[in-house]
């Protein structure tokens, strides 16, 4: 059996480097909305004066960082 070979061309790659773009800013938001979710959380745990900088720092790393979990198993990008 003989296959002919595919070629997609500029639309093929235009569609994966948009893939691309919609995947990078999904998880970027969700970065975004996990470190303000984890500062709230934290704000409203510990009080408004036991929250300085490092606490601030800490809890937007560890919000980011579970966002950027979310976003990017496997099951999350439909490989399940």
């Amino acid at each position: 059996m003989e296959f002919e070979q595919v070629e997609l061309g500029e639309e093929g790659k235009r569609h994966k480097r948009q893939a691309a773009w919609k995947h990078l800013r999904k998880t970027l938001l969700y970065m975004l909305a996990g470190g303000v979710l984890t500062v709230l959380i934290s704000f409203f745990i510990e009080g408004s004066s036991a929250i300085n900088l490092d606490t601030i720092g800490g809890n937007l790393l560890m919000g980011a960082l579970f966002g950027l979990f979310i976003t990017n198993i496997p099951c999350a990008r439909g490989r399940c």
